[in-house]
């Protein structure tokens, strides 16, 4: 994904959230600002050409006389959230990180009397430390609200003995989405009730420029190395494959591993992820029922 698509989006999800707080001051120069509420810091940045994958916003942090003492704390807080977001949009992640470092710093003021008349600066910093763990976990619940769950296709069930394999896939582009997937697959009750639902997922990152890959066996020991294994012999990119398995009371044995395997194989077939040997990629067919 571009840089310039990656700003609009995440300008429009800022616009959406925060509202009329959310100010254009010249568009044409990329130039917002936002007076964080309760805060009593106002916060202007200007996105560079290159930003996010290259270039942090160029930011201004104002701040009343009586506050100009956190500014470097606050400068720190956004240089270093930038820095551990490799290359993504950290807009959202700087305006909530100072949200919560002056509520943090309010609630702490509040519960010490004296504490209002001289607020040192080693508490300022305990202060910004666990404001960036709070914005992190509000993070990741707004981020995932903003992204859209990727279509999930689902295979034919497989039974044998009473125990009932399916394979569910979905195209990824992050870790973000494969969580998003196996989320939206829960809220079905019959599958969030199988006795395992393994996954596997591998996709290349853009901006990092490497292979991306992950596996969960949910109690099936080892079946989720073994599924991730078939996605990388079979060279499938950008993927997540989930097969549910319902245990019927009998115990397969290694059958079961074959299962696993097979229904996967069949969706990724259907599906169009398994290469030929005369050509790259095949185009996604329609074969397999869409949720």
């Amino acid at each position: 994904m571009s840089n310039e698509v990656k700003q609009k989006e995440e300008l429009e999800v800022l616009t959406s959230i925060y509202a009329n707080e959310w100010k254009t001051v010249d568009e044409a120069n990329q130039i917002y600002e936002i007076e964080i509420s309760d805060s009593k810091v106002r916060l202007q940045v200007i996105l560079p050409t290159d930003y996010p994958s290259r270039s942090a916003p160029v930011y201004q942090i104002h701040v009343d006389c009586e506050l100009s003492h956190v500014r470097p704390l606050i400068a720190s807080g956004l240089d270093q959230i930038y820095e551990d977001a490799e290359g993504e949009p950290v807009l959202f992640q700087w305006v909530e990180w100072i949200r919560e470092f002056f509520e943090s710093r309010k609630e702490a003021s509040s519960s010490t009397p004296s504490a209002t008349q001289s607020h040192s600066a080693d508490s300022d910093e305990e202060i910004a430390e666990t404001a960036a763990s709070d914005y992190q976990n509000r993070f990741r619940v707004v981020e995932a609200a903003s992204v859209v769950c990727p279509p999930i296709s689902h295979g034919q069930p497989l039974v044998d003995r009473k125990s009932t394999f399916q394979a569910h896939l979905a195209p990824i582009h992050s870790t973000l989405q494969v969580q998003i997937v196996i989320d939206h697959l829960l809220e079905n009750s019959k599958i969030a009730h199988a006795t395992h639902n393994i996954n596997a997922y591998r996709f290349f990152d853009e901006t990092k420029r490497v292979w991306i890959h992950g596996c969960d066996d949910d109690g099936e020991s080892a079946a989720g190395s073994r599924l991730l294994h078939l996605l990388q012999i079979l060279q499938v990119e950008n993927v997540l494959v989930i097969v549910s398995r319902w245990y019927g009371g009998i115990h397969l044995g290694p059958d079961r591993f074959k299962h696993i395997n097979n229904c996967a194989r069949d969706l990724l077939q259907h599906c169009g992820y398994i290469k030929s040997k005369d050509s790259k990629h095949k185009k996604k067919k329609g074969k397999a029922s869409r949720s």
